[in-house]
């Protein structure tokens, strides 16, 4: 265990290099709709998207993929990552997790009166890369 974990109980993050734009979309985030609504709420989210950080993390236990690599913004779960970016994710970085930019989406009123489910995108580059910390 990490002097880190030891001290705030999680492991420190490797930041990953940001891509162009918010481009991947995170999945299955229709499962997470309380949480997300709660967090862009709190993050000060009203008629527009409300930027902030994920972190990816590999499930090396997941009962339904090997590869999955779950989403979290504050540490709540908010989706993951398709099963082909799963894969190359493990592929690129391993079992380490990773922070990057993340935009939750939805959450507006639609004309027909009900209300955007929320969503959730990633500003990472692809394949993902540790952050060149010398720039």
């Amino acid at each position: 265990m990490g002097f880190f974990q030891r001290i705030f109980g999680r492991k420190l993050h490797t930041k990953l290099a940001a891509g162009r734009g918010w481009t991947i979309d995170a999945v299955g985030e229709l499962n997470y709709q309380q949480s997300l609504q709660t967090l862009y709420q709190s993050l000060g989210g009203t008629d527009h998207d409300v930027k902030t950080t994920a972190i990816l993390v590999p499930e090396q236990n997941n009962q339904f993929d090997s590869n999955a690599v779950r989403v979290e913004i504050s540490r709540r779960t908010v989706g993951y990552l398709s099963k082909g970016m799963a894969t190359e994710y493990r592929a690129a970085v391993g079992t380490a997790s990773g922070s990057c930019g993340a935009k939750i989406v939805g959450g507006f009123l639609k004309d027909d009166g009900t209300t955007a489910y929320f969503g959730v995108k990633l500003n990472v580059s692809w394949p993902p890369r540790a952050k060149d910390s010398s720039k």
